[in-house]
C-alpha cells in the first residue's frame, strides 16, 4: 500500500515547484516572483545546512574535536544532545585507547557528565567511568571496532539525525507541462470512480436482493470495485496491480475470483476501496466526453449526482405502522419507530434487525441522531423523550473490556432503576449507576416535561442539548448531559409538529397545527420572527445548511421553500398527497439540490430544488409514507410507512425516472 507523507522535505519542495509552474502558466507574474523569492531563501538555508554538514563530516572523520564543538554551536537539530553525547563518548574512548587517562578524566567530568541523561543506555556512563581503571577499551567494550570504524558509525548517526541526504541530482527541476492541473484531474477522476453514489446502483443491482424476503444475506466480495460512467449510466472498472483503471470484461470479474454476483454490499465495497488513485490521462478536449461526470469544485469531495429509483431492501419487523426513520450517522445502520413502542435498529447490508430498543409506553413519533453517531433520541406519545446508546460492534467490544464505567442514568431510563425524589426541572431525577459493562444498545436516560405527546426532537449541532415540541403547544430545550429542562418556548396556539435548529444552533424554527412558523432565539427563548402560513397546517420544517431557506410541508398537498430573509415562499412542490395526515414530512434530498416527501398514496416523491419539477415517484409501500431520509455516503434513501415496513432505495441507472402524471406548480 502506498503512502504519501506531506511532511517529507522533498515532497514540500515539489509542491512549491508545482505552484510556481501553475502561477507562471496562468500569468500571475507578481505572485510567481514573490513565491520564487521566498522559496529561494529556503533553498539557500538548506544549502547552508548542507555546507555545515560537509564540514561536520570532515571534522568527525579527522578527529578535529575543537571544530566539532564550533559546528555544534552553529547547528540546531532534533536529538542534538544525544548526538553530542555519542561524539564526546567516542572522543573519551579514543583518549583511553591512547592511555591519556588524565585528559580522559577531565573530558569525562567536563563534557560527558552534563549529558549523562542523554546516553543511549542507563549504564553507559558507569561503564565509561570503569574504563579509567582498565588498560584496554575492549575490557569493557569488546565490540568497539577501532577509531576509523567508530567515527564512520558516528557520522552515519549524524546523517540520520539531521535527515539530510546528499542528493546526486543537480540543476533545475524538470516538470511535465501543467503538472498541477494533471494531478488535480487525476484526483477528480479518482473521486468520480469511487463516489459511493456512482457505483451504488450497479452494485445493488448485481446483488439482486428480493423485495419480499424479511432477511437478505449478501456475501462479501474478495476485492475492491470501482464504477465509472458507461452506456447504461455506470460501467465496472477493473483495478490492476499498478493502480490503473480499465473497463472490465463482459464477465464482470473485478479483480476478484468471483463474478459480479459475488459482490458484497455498498458499505463493504467502499471500505475496500484502493488507496492508490488509478492512472488516468485527461482528454485533450476541454469538454468532457459524453456520459462523463464533471467535477465543478475542489473544495469538497465529489458525489455523483443520482436519484434513487429502485428498491434496495424491504425491512420487516415492526408490529404496526411506522412514523419515523433515521440513519445512524454515515454508517449502514438504520433506526425506525412507529405505533409499536419499540425502536428497531437495522443493518441495511443484510436487512436484519440487530436490536430492539424498548422502553416507551406508547408510539414513537420521531427519532433523532446526535452529532456523535452513537447517541439517539426518541420522541413518544407517552410524553417522554428517551436517550439511547447505539454503538457499533467494535466499540461495544472495547466497552466490554472495561472493568466498570460510571455513567449518569436518569430516572426511568431502565426498568427497575430507582427514582430520585429530589428531581429536577421537568420532573427528571438524577442518579449515578455503575454499569459493568455498558450495553452496546440500550437506554441512557429519560427526559420529561411535556404534558402530552412529544412529536419532534432535534439535537443541537454543537452542544449537549436537544429541542423538542409536542401536543402541549410548547417547544422545550433540554440539557442532555444532566437531563434537565433548560427553558420553554411558548407562543403557539395549537400543537407544535416539529422544531429544528439552524446549522450553528443559535436559532430554532418551529411549525405546527396553527399554520404558523416561529423563529426563536435559542438563548433568550424570545420569538424573533413569526410567519403566518395560511394555506394549511404545518406537518414538517427543515432549514437548509446555509440557514437562508426553509422547507415547509403542509396539509394542502404541497411543500414550500421559503426565503428566510425575505419572509416569502419561493416555490411549491406538488404531486404528492397530504391532506389528512399530520406527520407527512418533506426534507432536502440527494445532493441538497432536490426535495423529497412522503405521501398519503404510499409513494415517495422527489423534485428538483431549483425548478420544482417532479423528477420521480418511488412506489412500493401500500399505505401512507410518513418520512424519507437520504444517506449521501451510501447513496441510499430510506422510507417508512403505515404498512409497517421500512424500504431502502438505490439508484439503478438502467431504470428510467418516472414522475408519471403529476406536475409541479411554481409560485
Amino acid at each position: 500500500m502506498g503512502h504519501f507523507d506531506p511532511n517529507d522535505p522533498s515532497i514540500k519542495r515539489e509542491i512549491v515547484h508545482l505552484i510556481l509552474q501553475y502561477l507562471q502558466d496562468e500569468g500571475y507574474t507578481a505572485s510567481f516572483l514573490t513565491m520564487q523569492d521566498e522559496s529561494n531563501v529556503k533553498l539557500a538555508e538548506q544549502q547552508t545546512q548542507r555546507s555545515l554538514f560537509k564540514r561536520m563530516r570532515k571534522a568527525i572523520l579527522e578527529g578535529d574535536w575543537p571544530e566539532f564543538d564550533k559546528l555544534c554551536g552553529k547547528m540546531s537539530f532534533q536529538q542534538q544532545k544525544s548526538f553530542q553525547y555519542s561524539a564526546y563518548r567516542e572522543q573519551f574512548i579514543e583518549l583511553i585507547e591512547a592511555h591519556e587517562y588524565q585528559k580522559a578524566f577531565t573530558h569525562l567530568t567536563k563534557r560527558l557528565k552534563p549529558l549523562e541523561r542523554s546516553a543511549a543506555s542507563a549504564g553507559d556512563f558507569k561503564n565509561l567511568c570503569y574504563l579509567l581503571t582498565c588498560r584496554s577499551v575492549h575490557e569493557v567494550l569488546p565490540h568497539w571496532q577501532g577509531v576509523s570504524a567508530a567515527r564512520e558509525a558516528l557520522l552515519a548517526q549524524f546523517a540520520t539525525m539531521m535527515d539530510l541526504e546528499e542528493r546526486q541530482q543537480e540543476g533545475e527541476v524538470v516538470l511535465p507541462a501543467s503538472r498541477l492541473v494533471t494531478l488535480l484531474e487525476q484526483a477528480a477522476a479518482y473521486q468520480v470512480s469511487h463516489s459511493a453514489t456512482a457505483f451504488g446502483g450497479a452494485l445493488a443491482t448485481a446483488a439482486a436482493p428480493t423485495d419480499t424476503a424479511p432477511t437478505v444475506s449478501v456475501p462479501d466480495a474478495a476485492g475492491a470495485v470501482i464504477y465509472g460512467i458507461g452506456a447504461c449510466g455506470t460501467a465496472p472498472l477493473a483495478v490492476g496491480s499498478a493502480g490503473s483503471a480499465e473497463p472490465a470484461s463482459t464477465g464482470g470479474r473485478i479483480g476478484t475470483t468471483g463474478g459480479i454476483g459475488d459482490l458484497g454490499d455498498l458499505g463493504s465495497a467502499a471500505a475496500r476501496m484502493p488507496s492508490k488513485a488509478p492512472s488516468w490521462a485527461p482528454p485533450k478536449s476541454s469538454r468532457p466526453p459524453p456520459g462523463q461526470q464533471t467535477v465543478t469544485s475542489l473544495l469538497a469531495d465529489y458525489a455523483a449526482p443520482c436519484l434513487p429509483n429502485a428498491v434496495h431492501r424491504t425491512l420487516r419487523g415492526h408490529a404496526a405502522g411506522l412514523k419515523t426513520v433515521a440513519w445512524l450517522g454515515r454508517t449502514g445502520l438504520l433506526l425506525s419507530g412507529g405505533n409499536d413502542p419499540a425502536v428497531c435498529l437495522w443493518e441495511t447490508r443484510t436487512g436484519t434487525c440487530i436490536s430492539r430498543l424498548e422502553g416507551h409506553a406508547a408510539r414513537v413519533w420521531q427519532l433523532a441522531v446526535g452529532r456523535t453517531d452513537g447517541h439517539v433520541a426518541s420522541a413518544s406519545a407517552d410524553g417522554t423523550i428517551k436517550l439511547w446508546r447505539c454503538i457499533e460492534a467494535a466499540e461495544a467490544e472495547a466497552a466490554a473490556a472495561d472493568d466498570g464505567v460510571a455513567t449518569v442514568d436518569f430516572a426511568g431510563a431502565r426498568s427497575g432503576a430507582p427514582e430520585d425524589p429530589s428531581g429536577g426541572v421537568g420532573g427528571v431525577g438524577i442518579g449515578v449507576v455503575v454499569e459493568d459493562p455498558p450495553p452496546a444498545f440500550g437506554p441512557v436516560g429519560t427526559l420529561t416535561g411535556h404534558q402530552g405527546d412529544v412529536y419532534s426532537v432535534c439535537f443541537h449541532p454543537v452542544d449537549d442539548q436537544l429541542v423538542s415540541c409536542g401536543y402541549d403547544k410548547s417547544v422545550r430545550l433540554f440539557d442532555t448531559a444532566v437531563g434537565t429542562e433548560v427553558r420553554a418556548f411558548l407562543g403557539h396556539e395549537l400543537p407544535v409538529r416539529q422544531a429544528v435548529y439552524n446549522a450553528t444552533g443559535n436559532l430554532i424554527v418551529s411549525g405546527g397545527k396553527d399554520a404558523t412558523l416561529f423563529f426563536w432565539d435559542e438563548r433568550s427563548a424570545l420569538c424573533v420572527r413569526k410567519l403566518r402560513h395560511s394555506l394549511g397546517e404545518v406537518t414538517s420544517v427543515q432549514l437548509s445548511n446555509c440557514g437562508m431557506q426553509l422547507l415547509v410541508s403542509s396539509k394542502d398537498n404541497a411543500a414550500r421553500l421559503w426565503d428566510v430573509r425575505a419572509a416569502r415562499p419561493l416555490r411549491a412542490y406538488k404531486g404528492h398527497l397530504n391532506t389528512c395526515k399530520n406527520f407527512v414530512r418533506a426534507r432536502f434530498g440527494p445532493g441538497r439540490d432536490s426535495v423529497m416527501s412522503g405521501s398519503e398514496d404510499g409513494s415517495v416523491c422527489l423534485w428538483s430544488l431549483a425548478s420544482a419539477e417532479l423528477l420521480h415517484r418511488l412506489r412500493g409501500h401500500t399505505d401512507v409514507v410518513y418520512d424519507a431520509v437520504w444517506n449521501p455516503s451510501l447513496g441510499l434513501l430510506a422510507s417508512c410507512s403505515q404498512d409497517g415496513t421500512v424500504r431502502t432505495w438505490r439508484h439503478d441507472p438502467c431504470q428510467p425516472l418516472t414522475p408519471t402524471d403529476a406536475q409541479a406548480e411554481m409560485w
